[in-house]
């Protein structure tokens, strides 16, 4: 009896234990299920993991390529989309929806015959399938032949088609050939078979918007909203359509509605705020965001919208104490929001040209999480600036292999392996991307930029045009065309195409900035302060814009003209940091070091976290030869930031200058810090072979000071320095040169007169 007990309850044990475990169908049909629930739900990357366990299990699951190649789509990766689909036919020859899938890719990369081949190889099998018939009308819009497309497509529709696609498909092709009328009918008779299209409805809206009936597309936006409640954006659609017919009251009270209705005061607020901004009212997006804050003290997101707004804005430093206040909102560095703060603090930090506290927040994020893409991106552009082009395309190869959909990985990539003067590799790796991403604007503008690298001066600028054609109102490529007129030295050509970018963008600062800078290179003073000034009014709050006026005014010689209008910003703001510190600029520059301290030491005080002030105002010491004050200036900086490569420098450069062996050592240590921060620095280079020379190495000094030279030829300094290193190091003609130099400028400079006791001798 025991036994049969035992040997039934045996039986029922394993009965439980295969059924919990299943055998490989059951396991991967699973993780298919799964992912296919994921991908339903918008989670395409976890749909994408799903997938790929399905295919761990069984290499010929034909369904999960196509499903994974559907994921890889949604996450516009193209490349692995191809691959995916590609691998589904292989397999299953007859899978239909993946040869579909490969005709559509075709279509989005600018090849319509291997399109149409696709949807001729299903239609050969399935006469029938809908999917197909839709694909060949494509190929038949994206050939421009409109008219046996409008045929084809009425044709379909006749035979009982009722696909949004057919409607949608036949309105373009009838818009394309300059049938507005037709093509609204079109659209008009898709919504009466499936009013509940919002493609359709969407297809209206921007016909009706084309031909300025700004009443009859707010129409159809209503209906979409009445399709799509939950969703905002159709709401802010609704509010751009007012705005752009000059109803902005009534703009204004729909976006009033989305902040209203938003119950967790995040997504309404960003969406509202990213309208303002869009719209060139950066005060209201500020002031949105700002009351998100108060309503939802612990949001993470509505910080970075607030700190995205100001980098933007060229506000790096209000960016940086927002950031710092959401890493201090939880203590656990290793939570997603915290990771991400010290991303976009380290890119604000960068935006201030504070590379030592970005590096450091980088490595910060690359040690919590190794995969961290953005932060690999801005470790890359890190060593860009460093001029490490060869560790830079490593990088740069990580980001685009883990996210090939992120274009600007391309670029940086390219970027660096110019850097290396490797510019075949440059250019093959943007018309890669172009193969996948055809037309993107960001990749065909930077061939146009490689061209202008290589002094291709005439195939950029065809390159531009060509862009310019396709879209006469990309204000982007018309500065790019400015930069290359005024680099091939045609500044005729440069202001006439910086003053297009004006006329076209009357209401934002980049046409005034650009042709104020033009004016700069020419000497035209007065042009140049009048064109910064029209940029200030139109966006006060830039900073970059607001420092260029002040130096320029500094240029004319009307430092008070510069106080006047700081003191008038400060009056304004009495907190702003950034107004005080270019205060103390203008007072350094009528050498009033007294008032210069003040404001120096008053914007240190705003803001303790910027080491801007502190430098400049142990560069205001040095001047007026007050050393012991300048060293604590640095010293107070290197203890701060540690890795603050200009304090290194000129605390180095100060050291050197004292006569202890303790001092020079200790110069020589700060200076090669210094260097590790900024290998090809001109000034850190100086000071390094300076200090060489001082301890007696000459060819150290000279090897050192000769990369100086080559890059400042002209400088008295430079000239100086190498002319020292060579007369010590014996190569007496070489140092008679390189001093004679140096005092051909007719400039006063430290030295100049041992440089003229010295060539004497000689």
């Amino acid at each position: 009896m025991k036994d049969r007990i035992s040997k039934g309850l045996c039986a029922v044990l394993c009965v439980v234990l295969l059924a919990s475990c299943g055998g490989p169908e059951q396991k991967k049909m699973k993780f298919f299920n799964k992912g296919n629930g994921l991908f339903a739900e918008g989670e395409f990357v976890k749909a994408s993991l799903e997938f790929r366990n399905a295919i761990q299990i069984d290499p010929k699951f034909a369904d999960a390529y196509h499903m994974l190649g559907m994921t890889e789509i949604r996450r516009q990766n193209l490349k692995g989309a191809y691959g995916a689909f590609t691998k589904a036919v292989e397999l299953d020859p007859g899978h239909f929806k993946a040869h579909n899938q490969l005709g559509r890719l075709f279509l989005a990369v600018r090849e319509p015959d291997m399109a149409m081949e696709k949807a001729e190889r299903i239609l050969t099998e399935a006469p029938g399938d809908e999917d197909a018939l839709l694909l060949k009308g494509a190929v038949l819009v994206a050939r421009k032949d409109f008219t046996a497309a409008d045929g084809y497509l009425e044709g379909l529709i006749g035979k009982g088609v009722r696909s949004p696609d057919a409607y949608e498909l036949l309105a373009a092709a009838r818009r394309r050939k300059g049938d507005a009328k037709g093509a609204e009918e079109a659209l008009r008779r898709g919504i009466a078979a499936d009013g509940t299209s919002v493609a359709l409805h969407r297809a209206l809206v921007d016909l009706l918007v084309r031909g300025n009936r700004f009443d009859d597309a707010a129409a159809e936006v209503r209906k979409i909203i009445e399709l799509e409640p939950k969703d905002i954006g159709h709401r802010i659609a609704l509010a751009g359509l007012y705005w752009s017919a000059g109803r902005e009251p009534l703009a204004r009270e729909i976006l009033a509605q989305v902040v209203a209705a938003d119950s967790k005061k995040e997504d309404g607020r960003i969406r509202v705020a990213g309208f303002y901004a869009a719209a060139n009212r950066p005060a209201e997006a500020e002031r949105e965001l700002q009351e998100g804050i108060k309503a939802n003290g612990k949001s993470y997101r509505l910080r970075f919208a607030l700190a995205d707004l100001y980098m933007n804005l060229n506000m790096a430093g209000r960016a940086v104490t927002v950031l710092k206040e959401a890493l201090g909102l939880d203590r656990k560095s290793t939570k997603p929001e915290a990771l991400q703060a010290r991303t976009a603090l380290a890119k604000a930090h960068l935006q201030r040209q504070e590379t030592g506290e970005a590096e450091k927040l980088v490595d910060e994020v690359l040690k919590e999480s190794p995969k961290n893409v953005e932060a690999r991106f801005l470790k890359g552009n890190l060593l860009l600036l460093k001029g490490d082009g060869l560790n830079a395309v490593s990088e740069f190869r990580t980001v685009v292999s883990e996210t090939p959909q992120f274009l600007e990985g391309h670029v940086r990539l390219a970027e660096a392996h110019a850097m290396n003067r490797e510019m075949k590799l440059a250019e093959d790796t943007l018309r890669s991307a172009l193969k996948n991403y055809p037309d993107a604007p960001v990749l065909e503008r930077a061939v146009g930029l490689l061209y202008v690298r290589q002094k291709e001066f005439r195939k950029g600028e065809e390159h531009f045009r060509k862009l310019l054609g396709e879209n006469p109102d990309n204000l982007e490529i018309r500065v790019d065309l400015g930069d290359l007129y005024l680099a091939a030295g045609d500044r005729g050509k440069a202001e006439a195409a910086y003053d297009s970018v004006r006329k076209k963008a009357p209401a934002l600062p980049i046409g005034h900035v650009k042709l104020s800078r033009l004016y700069q290179v020419q000497g035209k003073w007065d042009r140049a302060a009048a064109e910064m000034e029209q940029a200030a009014k139109l966006n006060p709050r830039a900073e970059t814009v607001f420092a260029s006026l002040v130096e320029i005014r500094i240029r004319q010689n009307k430092p008070e003209a510069a106080v006047v209008l700081l003191d008038e910003r400060i009056r304004r703001n009495p907190k702003d940091a950034f107004a005080y510190y270019l205060l103390g600029q203008v007072r350094a520059a009528q050498r009033d070091t007294r008032k210069a301290e003040e404001a120096f030491r008053q914007a240190m005080a705003l803001q303790p976290d910027s080491m801007a002030p502190y430098l400049a105002l142990g560069q205001l010491y040095t001047g007026a030869r007050e050393y012991a004050k300048a060293k604590d200036v640095y010293e107070k900086v290197l203890s701060l930031q540690p890795d603050q490569w200009a304090a290194a420098n000129d605390l180095a450069f100060l050291l050197s200058e004292e006569p202890s062996s303790g001092s020079l050592d200790k110069a020589l240590a700060l200076a090669e810090r210094a260097l590790k921060l900024r290998p090809d620095e001109p000034t850190v280079l100086d000071t390094l072979g300076w200090i060489r020379h001082k301890k007696g190495q000459a060819k150290q000094a000279v090897d050192l000071l000769s990369r100086v030279q080559a890059k400042a030829p002209d400088s008295p300094i430079a000239n100086y320095h190498l002319g020292m290193a060579l007369h010590k190091a014996g190569r007496q003609e070489d140092a008679k040169k390189y001093l004679a130099k140096s005092l051909a400028a007719k400039v006063d400079f430290p030295g100049r007169d041992d440089a003229r006791k010295t060539l004497e001798t000689l």
